[in-house]
């Protein structure tokens, strides 16, 4: 299902945002997902990773969502048990590579502690350490809002971050072809913001620019 509904992204590389991750990942799917791996306490972990309340945006609660999305997509589902004992949650990433080591290790730490070497990828192939600092960045999709003044919020992002831009439609209600003009050393393409990831819509309504979407219904 991850993969399935995975949003593209229009440079075709792709995301999900945290949204799209809380319908996916419900609680029962995470615990019949849990109940797959052998001597592990489903009900025990699952509170970890799908409480029965979300966490406040503000409270200082570990959250291991993203971690385990990113695990079961790299086949190794049944490690969420040494992630949450080391407390590497979804507020540790993004994963950095540790200085000083060689670049063929692949060795990843945290960003406020690099020096610290964590067991939960030890025992990982240098190849499966490449794949989780890649797809990491795949889940961390920032969500852009309005702050309480309704003012736009600045926001820094790291150069690798992957930005919530979706691909448009060949046609739109307000033209038939794809607005792109070309600048002196660039191209200029219209495109849309991923509707999960960001809170804008009731500004949009107030100035007459509505979202659209298409809606497929199955008739049996």
């Amino acid at each position: 299902m991850l993969r399935e509904y995975k949003t593209e992204e229009v440079n075709g590389q792709g995301f999900w945002s945290l949204r799209l991750l809380r319908h996916i990942l419900s609680r029962d799917r995470v615990l019949d997902e849990l109940r797959k791996y052998p001597n592990l306490d489903a009900e025990t972990y699952v509170d970890y990773i799908r409480p029965e309340e979300e966490a406040n945006p503000d409270s200082k609660t570990p959250t291991y969502l993203r971690i385990f999305a990113l695990l079961v997509l790299l086949k190794k589902g049944p490690d969420i048990v040494t992630f949450i004992k080391e407390n590497v949650s979804d507020q540790t990433l993004p994963l950095h590579r540790r200085p000083s080591t060689p670049k063929w290790l692949v060795d990843l730490g945290c960003e406020n502690s690099p020096g610290n070497v964590l067991q939960c990828l030890q025992k990982w192939e240098p190849h499966d350490r490449e794949s989780f600092e890649r797809v990491q960045w795949e889940l961390l999709v920032p969500y852009f809002d309005l702050d309480k003044n309704s003012k736009a919020k600045h926001y820094l992002l790291d150069d690798r971050i992957i930005l919530p831009w979706c691909k448009r439609e060949k046609f739109s209600l307000s033209s038939t072809k794809l607005s792109k003009n070309e600048g002196g050393f660039a191209f200029v393409n219209c495109i849309k913001i991923d509707p999960l990831s960001h809170g804008f819509h009731e500004v949009l309504k107030a100035v007459r620019l509505f979202l659209y979407s298409l809606v497929q219904t199955n008739v049996s």
